[in-house]
């Protein structure tokens, strides 16, 4: 009898150990969609070394184009200039150019270009045509060199892509778009009417007025140490 009592306690005490064992889990296996999801995060999440890559390539300084002016001026209808935006004037001789010393505000002068008999005064109302170009450090104030960062033209004779003052603004906006120029929207009831286009590089802008007679061709400078120039 007590044999027959001790089989059954040993025999409940089993099937209790096996009852409430923990049961081992087998991992689920990943959906498609889990793939896709996990290789999505693993792609898109940026390494330190890219985002350091990136910020440095954004802070890149821009660089003037390297053209030749003289084939540049024939192959794109460009008339009545002798230099062009961020052309290098790196040993170019000004000896025999007038300077407006009108203009403030420039490291490296205003120079009326060389076939302009021009009398430079404070008050800069010149009635005779005439082109004009301004030399400056870029892309920044404190960098060396001096480049053409303004050219101002009032006469009518000048060619740029072909057109002068004489044309229309329609004439202007078709031939800028055509070059792959960006044309600023202009609100009707905005009293500034002028035509204003960015190059395709985003180095430069044109502004044409056509109401004053007068195109702008100018580039950005930053001035990352404040300079200040009388």
């Amino acid at each position: 009898m007590k044999k027959a009592m001790l089989f059954i306690l040993i025999c409940a005490f089993v099937l209790s150990s096996c009852r409430f064992s923990p049961k081992e889990e087998t991992p689920a296996a990943s959906s498609p969609q889990d793939m896709e999801e996990t290789s999505k995060r693993t792609t898109e999440q940026p390494t330190e070394t890219s985002s350091e890559t990136a910020t440095e390539a954004e802070t890149e300084a821009p660089t003037p184009p390297q053209i030749d002016v003289p084939a540049y001026f024939e192959e794109n209808a460009i008339e009545g200039l002798e230099f062009w935006i961020l052309q290098d004037m790196k040993g170019v001789d000004l000896s025999e150019y007038t300077r407006d010393f009108a203009v403030l505000g420039t490291a490296g002068g205003a120079w009326f270009g060389k076939d302009y008999d021009i009398t430079p005064t404070m008050e800069m109302d010149y009635q005779d045509p005439y082109v004009e170009y301004i030399l400056d450090p870029w892309p920044d104030y404190a960098d060396p060199g001096l480049y053409i960062t303004h050219i101002m033209i009032t006469d009518p004779k000048v060619k740029v892509f072909g057109l002068t003052l004489r044309n229309m603004d329609e004439e202007w906006q078709n031939v800028l778009k055509e070059r792959g120029f960006s044309i600023h929207k202009r609100k009707k009831n905005d009293s500034d009417q002028r035509l204003r286009a960015d190059s395709p590089d985003g180095l430069y802008t044109i502004v044409v007025d056509l109401e004053t007679g007068r195109i702008n061709i100018f580039t950005e400078i930053s001035n990352r140490e404040g300079i200040v120039i009388d």
